[in-house]
């Protein structure tokens, strides 16, 4: 029950994570910077629709 939770538990979990990013990794840099302009657009809206007030 310890392990599960603690240590065990936890590496098991990054472990999962790990995998998923692994696969969102294509190495292309149009796709990083594609990601990058929506995260700013994603930005932008958020500020413009009174989020930094």
């Amino acid at each position: 029950m310890i392990d599960g939770l603690g240590p065990d538990g936890v590496s098991a979990r990054v472990m999962d994570v790990t995998g998923r990013v692994v696969r969102l990794q294509s190495g292309y840099l149009y796709h990083y910077a594609f990601a990058m302009l929506i995260g700013v657009a994603a930005l932008v809206t958020w500020m413009m629709l009174g989020g930094a007030n």
